[in-house]
């Protein structure tokens, strides 16, 4: 029998687990609110996190989108369709050189509310949540 061990960072305890790494924190993220315009939240190189919801009254849309700037794709969208509706979302993106994310709202009857925070770099290497060391 050979016994195996792992000595890796995350094993011997000086790297916090990648699913860790990716938690909220109030200092660690930003906070939106867009109504009835378009804000860019990210442009950044790396990997970020989007949760949030998009609420619509009976006319109005709202979307989460990602591209370069005139050339966006939505990746998340509510659609009002003659009724009021809601909907909660989470979002995992990679941005590149000149990409960005974005959040539109067509009117003053579609809300989208949350929070956004970069979770590892260009590169991969993740980032710990602002405010933790180890002890």
């Amino acid at each position: 029998i050979t016994p195996v061990i792992d000595v890796t960072p995350t094993a011997e305890g000086s790297q916090l687990p990648s699913y860790l790494q990716t938690a909220i924190s109030e200092t660690g993220s930003t906070s939106f609110t867009v109504q009835n315009t378009t804000t860019v939240l990210a442009n950044s190189p790396g990997f970020w996190i989007v949760k949030g919801t998009i609420n619509v009254d009976a006319t109005n849309n709202g979307q989460i989108r990602v591209g370069q700037s005139g050339a966006m794709d939505a990746i998340v969208t509510l659609l009002a369709n003659g009724a009021s509706k809601a909907l909660a979302f989470e979002q995992v993106f990679f941005l590149d050189t000149d990409d960005q994310i974005d959040a539109t709202s067509n009117g003053n009857g579609a809300f989208i509310d949350g929070r956004y925070w970069q979770i590892a770099d260009r590169y991969g290497v993740l980032n710990n949540p602002l405010g933790f060391t180890f002890e």
